[in-house]
């Protein structure tokens, strides 16, 4: 914040827009990778707590995590955007 007043408008819209595309890209992996997988941890741990059919579910959503990155990948980043 000390150097912000020096930027000017539309280097604080890129920045802005970068730190969005940086956060969208991590929902995926935290969404569709790691929570599931610390719910699977979880129920292996306390066999009693989770069915295994619900877990079969979250063991088939950690396969999506790489095309869903990819597919916001392409959507928010400009370059991707312009080509297709």
């Amino acid at each position: 914040r000390l150097q912000s007043k020096h930027r000017s408008a539309r280097s604080t819209i890129a920045i802005r827009r970068s730190l969005i595309a940086l956060f969208l890209q991590l929902v995926a992996p935290l969404t569709l990778f790691v929570i599931p997988a610390i719910v699977i941890f979880i129920g292996l741990l306390n066999e009693n707590s989770l069915t295994f059919e619900f877990l079969m579910v979250l063991f088939l959503i950690l396969q999506w995590h790489s095309i869903a990155h990819n597919v916001i990948l392409i959507s928010i980043t400009s370059a991707y955007r312009n080509v297709i």
